[in-house]
């Protein structure tokens, strides 16, 4: 299977969306056999393809980054989480993306993730086991509902038979 993953556009969110899809990609990569494809959107809504795109080497690097966006700007920065379930939605995780997103200007972005086959979306008891979780750790978050995954094409995931 092939995945596209698309980001960047001229936005508010630019700098957030080239995080998220770093941490998709990477974990996509590590944790599949499917082939990743990222599309870059700049500024200028110039779409770039190119494979290795994103030269971050690790978390620490990236959120030093954000960081040095945050102090310029002095503007929220919103990470977009995508639950998945058996994947990423244990309270282990809810508890790690906690202790990530302890800064007052980080705010979440809960999606449910819209079954494409392989991977399917996390049980609604899941789902509001993490939302406490990280209610009770003082997470700035909110929920974003599904729109469209009748059509799939929820959220922007286009899924196809490759």
């Amino acid at each position: 299977m092939k995945i596209w993953v698309v980001f960047g556009s001229k936005n508010p969110e630019h700098e957030v969306s080239i995080a998220s899809a770093y941490w998709i990609m990477q974990w996509l990569i590590k944790n599949t056999k499917h082939d990743v494809y990222p599309i870059y959107i700049t500024n200028f809504w110039q779409w770039v393809y190119e494979k290795d795109f994103l030269q971050i080497n690790n978390l620490k690097e990236l959120f030093f980054v954000i960081d040095e966006y945050i102090a310029k700007t002095k503007r929220k920065v919103m990470f977009e989480y995508v639950l998945i379930k058996g994947i990423n939605d244990s309270d282990k995780c809810a508890l790690q993306l906690a202790k990530l997103m302890k800064k007052k200007l980080y705010f979440v972005n809960l999606i449910l993730y819209n079954d494409t086959g392989e991977f399917k979306a996390s049980e609604t008891k899941r789902v509001e086991a993490f939302k406490k979780i990280l209610e009770k750790e003082k997470v700035n978050f909110v929920q974003r509902y599904r729109f469209g995954d009748d059509i799939k094409g929820a959220c922007g995931q286009f899924a196809t038979n490759t």
